[in-house]
């Protein structure tokens, strides 16, 4: 064991005990999330009622939320995970209603729910469906979700990769990968300047202050539960981003054990033989996973994820010398 632990990398070391640290202080805390829920609470004849309990919970980890109507019947909630959730509403002298929905990234999603006069204890469950169609949203958007993201091809394992699936976009994102330092996706958003591009990873921009339209990060992809994709939409939640506006959101724990796990290989003999095929030997090798669940069962879940590169390039040139004469 503890010659294992001395031949792991320093970051490595660090990042364990980092983990460990989080594990140890774990408290309450809400990520910053972009999907929200939006309503109007109202009898059989219409009229609003005030002062309603709305009680939003997560199906995944049974994480609950709890709201309470206005005096014109609306509610509201805020940064929320991408996912299914459970809506419970409930009012003296109303038969109680719970309704089932999904809610995507940066989805504002509408909800009205009409209580009928409790006669008994009754409760109503109503599965929402909107077929697609938000009357709240006047955004193009094309959401990826996590089984998309596992299909898709993925050159180089790449997660910017994905920026062309969105309608309107295109251009060169070849050649990018999650290793390096800044990732610069030349894609254009219906002919805008792919400068304007902006990123954000669970509500957090990680787009460069010094160079327009490059990511900070890219994460591993088996890690990402959802990617929405919006051209040419001036975000005003991040008050920047003239072009293509790319949110990721990220996996997170649930009550149950999950996990991935993936290998990917590559060299010259997987490529179709060209000229230069024997001076240009090179393996790439690409190892990630993902590990999530809970600590205490509805109280505190973890999610953690690796990826791990390794590589090796060579190449022959010829170049002309003097000889001795």
């Amino acid at each position: 064991m503890m010659q294992w632990m001395r031949n792991m990398g320093t970051a490595t070391r660090c990042g364990l005990a980092l983990g460990a640290t989080a594990i140890v202080l774990a408290a309450p805390a809400w990520a910053q999330f972009s999907g929200r829920v939006q309503g109007t609470v109202t009898d059989n004849s219409g009229a609003a009622i005030p002062a309603a309990t709305v009680v939003i919970t997560n199906t995944e980890n049974n994480i609950a939320r709890t709201v309470q109507t206005n005096g014109s019947g609306e509610y509201r909630l805020n940064s929320l995970a991408p996912g299914r959730y459970r809506i419970h509403v409930e009012a003296t002298g109303f038969a109680s209603r719970d309704v089932t929905t999904d809610v995507t990234t940066q989805e504002e999603a509408s909800l009205n729910v009409t209580l009928g006069v409790q006669n008994s204890s009754t409760t109503v469950e109503v599965t929402a469906d909107n077929g697609g169609f938000n009357p709240e949203e006047t955004r193009i958007q094309a959401t990826l979700d996590t089984q998309q993201v596992r299909d898709l091809p993925l050159a180089g394992r790449g997660t910017l990769n994905l920026v062309n699936t969105a309608p309107g976009v295109s251009g060169y994102t070849e050649g990018l990968n999650n290793f390096a330092v800044e990732q610069t996706p030349q894609a254009s958003a219906n002919g805008h300047f792919f400068g304007g591009n902006l990123y954000v990873l669970d509500g957090i921009i990680i787009t460069s202050n010094i160079t327009t339209g490059t990511a900070n990060i890219s994460p591993n992809s088996d890690a990402i539960q959802e990617i929405t994709l919006q051209p040419n939409n001036f975000h005003l939640d991040y008050a920047s981003g003239s072009g293509l506006t790319t949110e990721i959101t990220t996996k997170a724990g649930a009550n149950k054990f999950h996990g991935t796990g993936n290998a990917t290989y590559t060299d010259q003999d997987m490529r179709a033989p060209g000229y230069f095929k024997a001076n240009s030997r090179f393996n790439t090798k690409d190892f990630s996973g993902t590990f999530g669940g809970p600590i205490f069962r509805d109280k505190t879940i973890f999610f953690a994820q690796v990826e791990k590169l390794v590589q090796a390039n060579g190449a022959t040139s010829q170049f002309p010398l003097e000889s001795a004469a």
